[in-house]
């Protein structure tokens, strides 16, 4: 916690800086008699100012970011939750990556509809942008809904499409780690795969799970 308001006071000098630059280079704000030029006339400097508060801004946010992400998860993933009464154990979203994604959509979806109401566009407009403020919606309704279950017998997944996915440990075959995506491979053979993301909590104990079997079956 102390490493995320650590990066969240960062991001807010940078963005302090970012607002120092806009408000220099508004056309309607002279420019002070000790600057020895006029930026509202140079023909490169504003897009280089304009640049560096952009470039300024991006690190402390991904860094912030980065650090929400992996708020709730334990060492090598060593939390998780119990199985319920018949045995079977539910995995959902940690809830770092959960309120961020909730975070980012909310405030992207918030930013839009401001600026459309504030610089009152017409309907042709909102009809343009509302794909993306469908798939911000959507999102939204992903953050709380995508899970996946196991017990001895079966795993089962609830994809990005609402739709759930469900495979015999029996035909399991081989795991993966694809750190690019976040996921964890889980390939039953000729049944196809099964992708779950390493953000969900609990999914180490899978993960354990799911090399027992293999290496209870190589010594089978």
């Amino acid at each position: 916690m102390k490493t995320v308001l650590a990066r969240l006071v960062i991001l807010a000098c940078a963005f302090g800086v970012f607002i120092l630059i806009t408000l220099i280079l508004r056309e309607d704000v002279p420019m002070p008699d000790w600057v020895p030029f006029d930026l509202h006339k140079s023909v490169w400097l504003a897009p280089v100012l304009k640049l560096f508060g952009v470039l300024l801004l991006a690190p402390p946010f991904a860094r912030l970011v980065a650090s929400l992400m992996v708020l709730g998860s334990a060492p090598g993933w060593q939390a998780g939750p119990q199985p319920d009464e018949k045995g079977v154990i539910q995995l959902r979203l940690m809830k770092g990556p959960k309120y961020t994604a909730i975070g980012l959509c909310l405030t992207v979806f918030g930013a839009i509809i401001f600026a459309l109401i504030w610089q009152e566009e017409p309907f042709g407009i909102w009809l343009f942008v509302s794909p993306l403020l469908l798939a911000l919606l959507y999102g939204l309704v992903l953050c709380f809904a995508v899970r996946a279950q196991y017990d001895q017998r079966r795993v089962a997944a609830l994809y990005y499409g609402l739709r759930w996915r469900e495979n015999r440990w029996a035909d399991l075959s081989g795991v993966a780690i694809d750190s690019s995506a976040g996921d964890i491979i889980l390939r039953f053979g000729d049944r196809g795969s099964l992708r779950l993301s390493a953000y969900y909590d609990g999914i180490g104990g899978l993960l354990r799970h799911a090399n027992a079997i293999l290496e209870r079956r190589r010594h089978a």
